[in-house]
């Protein structure tokens, strides 16, 4: 392959890499050029660059799931001998993972040698910061919070930005799953999490469901964006509730230090914990 020049932008996430990459696509198309781009992240937005290039529907959008899938594209466009310009968005999301370094909690979570202690903050105390409870006077309820991919991308961001830390958690609960299988809560600032209508019969336990995973969406989005946020920079958390632990909810209500069961309760919540594995792996009841 065959190739006349080339330039590569390297800078901090959202310093502009993509933005003068438009600028160039934009001067090009003012120059009569064939351009194709390689959108390699897999986020391209066409509403984006359309003050820069106008319609977008002319250019030639590539989108290519591995590295070499793009080296490919380049060597046959390049031998096409039609284009003019070819934009790689990024080269980072084409380098062998092989190649680039990991954040430094995943080093020190596989016990390699590191330089430095990795630190993150809690969920609960970012709540202490101040741009928090602005935030949470605007959103008093903590599940509005936690549903809303907006919200739940911005709180674990606030002190990942303010302090460089090296971790970033994502903002949820670890009864999130509840409401999707048939158990609604709610969650009070003293209390924390709490079911009002705890199950207490067999039949109640019947009504429950397989999770709708499709409910659930916000979480999975909500990951996809923290992990475009901090890149390589950090290392996201996400995390939920085993199934023991919210049958134990589901049983007790709330929080609680110790389960008391009476040898009558055996059976019940027994079929408790089994109804909620099942929730969690798609069984029927």
């Amino acid at each position: 392959m065959l190739v006349e020049d080339h330039l590569r932008l390297q800078s901090k996430l959202h310093h502009g890499k993509t933005t003068l990459t438009w600028h160039m696509i934009a001067v090009a198309r003012t120059l009569e050029e064939n351009v194709v781009l390689l959108e390699a992240e897999h986020t391209f937005d066409s509403a984006y660059p359309k003050p820069l290039c106008g319609d977008v529907k002319r250019l030639i959008i590539c989108q290519p799931d591995k590295e070499e899938m793009a080296f490919e594209l380049a060597d046959s466009l390049c031998r096409f001998g039609a284009i003019h310009q070819i934009c790689v968005d990024s080269v980072l999301a084409l380098t062998p993972r092989a190649e680039i370094e990991d954040p430094l909690l995943v080093e020190a979570a596989r016990e390699d040698p590191v330089n430095q202690p990795p630190a993150w903050m809690m969920r609960l105390v970012g709540r202490n910061m101040a741009a928090y409870r602005k935030l949470a006077e605007k959103y008093p309820s903590f599940r509005e919070r936690s549903k809303i991919i907006d919200l739940i991308v911005e709180i674990p961001l606030q002190p990942w930005a303010a302090f460089c830390l090296d971790g970033v958690i994502i903002f949820s609960d670890i009864l999130t799953p509840l409401p999707t299988f048939g158990v609604p809560f709610d969650i009070e600032e003293v209390r924390g999490p709490v079911i009002h209508s705890t199950l207490c019969t067999e039949n109640e336990l019947k009504a429950l469901h397989s999770i709708n995973f499709e409910k659930l969406h916000f979480v999975g989005e909500s990951l996809r964006i923290l992990l475009h946020e901090v890149g390589e920079q950090a290392t996201v958390f996400g995390f939920v509730s085993a199934p023991w632990t919210i049958a134990a909810y589901i049983v007790e209500g709330g929080s609680t230090r110790t389960i008391h069961c009476d040898k009558e309760d055996v059976p019940y919540r027994t079929s408790c914990i089994k109804a909620t594995f099942l929730a969690f792996n798609g069984g029927n009841f």
